[in-house]
């Protein structure tokens, strides 16, 4: 089959038989790999015995498997708390292990690396380890940490890791064999070990990864492997190290998702580049998993994480056990070199006993129990051939596996996806049935690879073979091609026929760049090109599957689209109750409903959220929120083509690239977005236009959102807002410094809450009227997170005098916001806000805000949680005028609730303080309401009312009019008073004369 117009020749080829005897002799080493002992454990002296039985049992059953161990790697967490007793524990346990081993005809040698629970904690933090501490604070010291071994920041690392260091002394002299390094490193534990069986030879280089975790703090995207780790225990050249060995392996204690943005940016690049490592060997997170990627077409990326030997957690106040480890087989011909894996863990029984055997959690042989992790040809017996990197010519495979090797893509099938998005689902499968073929959009971090194995999986292709093409670069049909062959090594028509003899399978084309400046009318685009190339491919391969990823959906789609967004509630409920780290009880109304505001629905997110529930409480993590933090927040792992666009834009030296990246900055602020009209002076000397925003959109960096303005005196009833996605915010965020972000974050406060702002006041433009009931939510959203953000810097900087103006703009707003009648509003702002501040230093701001979220509670019908808050500050000393106001609240509270005793007893005590206020008023008309006289009642209410309109009073007056809503008598916001702080926060004598139009009060009854 020809297609002339693109010079693509397609010719169908039988595939070989493969030769399937083998006659070569074959060498074999076998190895443990362990991780958290945690020994000197709380708990383990009695939990210990009970698993060591099963442990031991299962080594027999292994040895019967595998033959004798080798090697036992142990990756870190070998004990507790890094003390010379834990360390002398894990000798005995250790001792008494080797002696199993004996038992069994093996005799392992031991290689080892530290772990954060190996690190001794010290009672009080010298200065050099509190520059260890802030160390991506302190950019100009790194080079002096790794140049200079007198460091007094080594020092300090060394001393905390000196119990293992000892450790390591005394282990060379004990009955334990350990390895000698090949060469040490610049950190405890960092070394490379060279491990020989026949002619199979394994490099280890084991890189200590904790050396920033000092403490028991949150170090989540905080910590560092550095390249120079690496170049120490290779004497400077981990190439020449590499090509020594058959198969190489990187051991560390942590994931890389530990590691800091800035590590992480030369992880991929200078320690784990493709073909460097085979695998990545590591612990910490106590359940096992492995994981292949590729990216680009480049050779795959293999990780192992270990289960914990012995790890315990509670969750909800039940002790939860994790125990496991695994046994790995290198095998070596002179054709090839295969590594399996035998993953091992403890399960329930019916019984109530438990059982350590194979981990079903893996794809597993049946014959063993296995599953294989590397399977790939040895060239004329090297140890594996040179990169593509290091030769100027074109390799062009000549085998159909070499050439789908390198763009083969790992598609885990992930249970949380599989219920989630049903409708886009069947969409999707209704598609890809009729035409093969299936635009997918979506923004970053939405879970795109789980959707698709969801979809795979309802197909009946989950075992199917998926092959991914980077189309981040595309231009036209034939830069594709060249790229196509630099990239995979074959021309497009070779890829197809190899495509097609595979059987059913999927390609997707990944990051398609969407152009938001392509002209509609235009007679040729790239979307047309890609789509005229897919469609001859689909006629040539009747069992592809297509999918095109993109960020915006393409302008002339000849195939359908699928857009995948984040999920809603309903869906996320389900998503967490099948989630590995999640299940019903973390499914409840409450938990889903926080965890939704707390991750937009986004499933990295969630899935991160997951994690750390593990070792936190919801509220805790709740409290984390990064739209609200002013420290850089927890890091996480980003998509490569997100980090590159950021980067590229904030490393450009054009002026204008560098306008767009001020921007963006600039939007960042605001987590619901700004319009482009209001946020135009945001930076006075260099004033934003629409082109820099059209630059942000075409580079899908924002989104466009639009407010309909029902009420807009103009012509232009519709107000269209840039927002920057949660992602991309997160990620800009680790990019700039804490300066940068404080700055950026008091001139929004200036443009939201005027420029006396740092005096506690609060004087919004016309733009921004909290105290209009047309105010947006999202203005809300933004005001609060602004507001948050200036209080807990104040508090990370200890400036009381911060905390007090911060506190006394707070309670202005909440004030204004009461006024418009935003209660949910100010619900949701108090509750993040009051947690925050200490009773002890700010006990008067916090009484006010506790008041008036009590008030905003009862408005919200929530009137037993208005109840609890009101009467926390019944007793406080308030102004007489507050005061009145919130014994008047609570009364309504119990009026509502039925409590008439009570409702009398609090509006009596309202009239001792004033019987002339409005607040006063109210309380009258609560005690003539609880009159038992109905006759009595009806009189003395009519009455009543009169006196109200007397005094102006009209919204207690048409509560008590026959025509009154019953709901009216609950209204007390349009007489009380509100608060703008002066720069202590106090403020002078509130005002009683204002009333709110009776405009806002049918909202305000609604929601009674």
């Amino acid at each position: 089959m020809t297609f002339k117009r693109f010079k693509v020749v397609f010719n169908v080829r039988c595939p070989k038989a493969k030769n399937m005897s083998n006659t070569h002799s074959q060498d074999c080493l076998t190895w443990l790999h362990i991780t958290d002992l945690h020994a000197g454990m709380n708990g383990q002296d009695w939990l210990w015995p009970s698993f060591k039985a099963s442990f031991y049992d299962d080594l027999k059953v292994m040895h019967d498997t595998v033959g004798a161990i080798d090697a036992v790697i142990f990756s870190g967490d070998l004990t507790q708390t890094g003390t010379r007793k834990d360390f002398d524990r894990l000798d005995e346990i250790l001792a008494e292990m080797w002696g199993v081993f004996a038992k069994h005809g093996s005799k392992p040698t031991l290689v080892a690396i530290p772990g954060n629970h190996d690190v001794k904690w010290l009672e009080k933090l010298s200065p050099a380890h509190q520059v260890l501490k802030e160390w991506w604070a302190f950019s100009h010291l790194h080079d002096e940490f790794f140049a200079d071994d007198k460091s007094p920041y080594r020092a300090a690392v060394e001393e905390q890791l000196r119990e293992f260091s000892l450790w390591l002394e005394r282990l060379n002299a004990s009955n334990i064999p350990t390895l000698k390094p090949v060469c040490g490193g610049l950190l405890p534990g960092d070394q490379s070990v060279a491990l020989q069986k026949g002619k199979l030879k394994i490099g280890l280089a084991l890189l200590n990864s904790t050396w920033l975790q000092i403490d028991g703090g949150e170090y989540l995207g905080k910590l560092h492997v550095d390249a120079r780790q690496l170049h120490k225990v290779t004497n400077g050249n981990p190439s020449a190290w590499r090509d020594k060995h058959d198969l190489n392996f990187l051991i560390t204690h942590h994931p890389v998702d530990w590691l800091h943005p800035d590590s992480l940016a030369f992880w991929d690049s200078d320690i784990n580049p493709s073909q460097r490592f085979d695998a990545h060997f590591y612990g910490h997170m106590h359940a096992a998993a492995s994981q292949t990627i590729s990216a680009g077409g480049g050779s795959a990326r293999r990780s192992v994480q270990g289960a914990s030997l012995f790890g315990l957690r509670r969750i909800d106040k039940k002790l939860e056990r994790i125990h496991g480890y695994s046994v790995s087989r290198a095998s070596r011909t002179n054709l090839n070199v295969e590594v399996r894996v035998w993953p091992r863990i403890l399960t329930d029984r019916q019984d109530g006993s438990k059982s350590l055997g194979r981990d079903q959690r893996f794809h597993l042989r049946e014959l063993d129990g296995s599953y294989q992790l590397i399977d790939r040809p040895l060239s004329d017996g090297d140890a594996e051939e040179p990169p593509p990197a290091q030769s100027t010519a074109l390799q062009i495979p000549t085998k159909s596996e070499d050439i789908l090797k390198r763009v083969r893509h790992h598609l885990p099938l992930l249970p949380a996806h599989l219920r989630v998005r049903r409708i886009e689902q069947q969409a999707c499968l209704d598609t890809l049935s009729a035409r093969r073929c299936v635009w997918l959009v979506s923004d970053w971090g939405m879970g795109e690879d789980g959707f698709l194995s969801s979809v795979k999986h309802a197909k009946g292709h989950i075992a199917s073979p998926t092959f991914r093409i980077d189309l981040s670069d595309f231009v036209n049909r034939d830069q594709l091609f060249e790229n196509l062959k630099n990239k995979v090594g074959c021309s497009l028509d070779r890829f197809a026929e190899e495509v097609a003899n595979v059987g059913v399978s999927y390609v997707i084309f990944d990051d398609f760049p969407v152009d938001f400046t392509d002209h509609p009318n235009s007679v040729a685009s790239a979307e047309d090109d890609l789509q005229e190339i897919i469609a001859i491919i689909l006629e040539f391969c009747p069992q592809l599957n297509v999918i095109i990823r993109a960020r915006r959906a393409p302008k002339r789609p000849t195939f359908s689209i699928i857009e995948v967004t984040a999920l809603d509630v309903a869906d996320l409920r389900t998503y967490i109750s099948d989630h590995e780290k999640g299940g019903p009880d973390r499914a409840s109304t409450a938990t889903v409903s926080a965890l939704h505001r707390h991750t937009d629905g986004i499933p990295t997110r969630v899935d991160q959220a997951l994690k750390h529930l593990e070792v936190v409480t919801l509220s805790e993590l709740l409290g984390s929120n990064t739209d609200l933090m002013m420290s850089t927040p927890v890091g996480g792992r980003f998509h490569p083509a997100l980090v590159r666009t950021l980067r590229e834009l904030g490393e450009s030296s054009d002026v204008n690239q560098r306008r767009v990246f001020a921007l963006l900055k600039a939007l960042m602020i605001f987590p619901q977005g700004e319009r482009l009209s209001r946020i135009k002076r945001f930076s006075l000397n260099a004033p934003f236009f629409l082109p820099h925003a059209e630059e942000l959109l075409d580079r899908q960096l924002v989104e466009v959102t639009t407010l309909q303005r029902i009420e807009s005196t103009t012509s232009d009833t519709q107000a269209r807002t840039l927002v920057v996605p949660r992602q991309t915010r997160e990620c800009l965020r680790e990019m700039i410094d804490a300066d940068e972000f404080r700055e950026l974050n008091q001139k929004a406060a200036e443009l939201y809450f005027g420029d006396k702002w740092k005096s506690g006041l609060m004087k919004a433009k016309a733009s921004y009227r909290f105290d209009s009931a047309d105010c947006p939510i999202g203005d809300i959203q933004n005001a609060s997170a602004i507001i948050l953000r200036l209080f807990t810097d104040a508090i990370e900087h200890d400036d009381h005098r911060e905390m007090e103006r911060s506190l006394g703009l707070a309670h202005s707003f909440a004030g204004a916001l009461i006024d418009g009648d935003h209660f949910s509003g100010v619900v949701s702002f108090c509750e993040q806000l009051i947690p925050l501040i200490s009773e002890e230093n700010s006990r008067d701001h916090r009484a006010r805000l506790l008041a008036d979220y009590g008030r905003a509670l009862r408005m919200t019908g929530e009137t037993e949680k208005a109840r609890d808050a009101l009467l926390e500050v019944s007793e406080h000393p308030f102004t007489s005028a507050t005061r009145q106001v919130v014994l008047v609240s609570l009364a309504l509270c119990y009026q509502s609730l039925d409590d008439g005793d009570r409702a009398k007893e609090y509006a009596q005590l309202a009239l001792l303080i004033d019987k002339h206020s409005r607040s006063a008023l109210q309380a009258q008309s609560i005690l003539i309401e609880l009159d038992d006289d109905a006759l009595r009642r009806q009189r003395r209410l009519s009455a009543h009312e009169i006196k109200c309109r007397r005094q102006n009073a009209a919204v207690v007056a048409n509560d008590l009019s026959p025509k009154g809503h019953p709901a009216m008598g609950r209204i007390l916001w349009s007489f009380e008073p509100v608060w703008l702080g002066d720069a202590t926060g106090r403020g002078a004598e509130p005002s009683t004369q204002r009333s709110v139009p009776s405009r806002c009060m049918s909202d305000a009854v609604s929601r009674a």
